[in-house]
């Protein structure tokens, strides 16, 4: 960004969920002192339960995922949330369930490990599910 820009962002908005990791791209946002903001932080579930062409499951229901929230006793939603805020990663979860937004605020009381945080990180990154901004004109 520093070739491009006179004056760096103070935040990058971009996609990042266990499913698409760009961990390159949010190191140097850190190593910039640039707040990451994440869209599709849940993995759009309601967009990929239309498209298992992509990926035959949704973050709400990857295993490791389901694994760690009941031992936490957690939602899977929460667990996800939780792993983006352990990144330092800035989140909008979107939702027009009231209950929703009550639990996805209900993330200050619990922690993940850093073995939880590991195995998430090492789900495998399936096909970017929102398109991408440098392709669009």
């Amino acid at each position: 960004m520093r070739e491009y820009a006179s004056v760096m962002p103070a935040v990058n908005q971009f996609e990042f969920h266990p499913f698409w990791k760009e961990f390159d791209l949010l190191n140097y946002c850190k190593e910039n002192n640039i707040l990451v903001n994440s869209y599709g932080p849940l993995g759009a579930p309601d967009y990929m339960s239309f498209h298992r062409d992509w990926w035959d499951v949704d973050l709400l229901n990857y295993p490791i995922i389901v694994e760690i929230s009941k031992k936490k006793k957690r939602t899977p939603a929460q667990v996800l949330l939780r792993w983006q805020l352990q990144h330092g990663i800035i989140i909008n979860a979107r939702t027009s369930q009231y209950d929703h937004m009550v639990e996805n605020l209900d993330l200050d009381n619990f922690e993940l490990s850093d073995d939880e945080m590991e195995k998430i990180n090492k789900i495998p990154n399936g096909k970017k599910i929102y398109p991408d901004p440098r392709g669009m004109h």
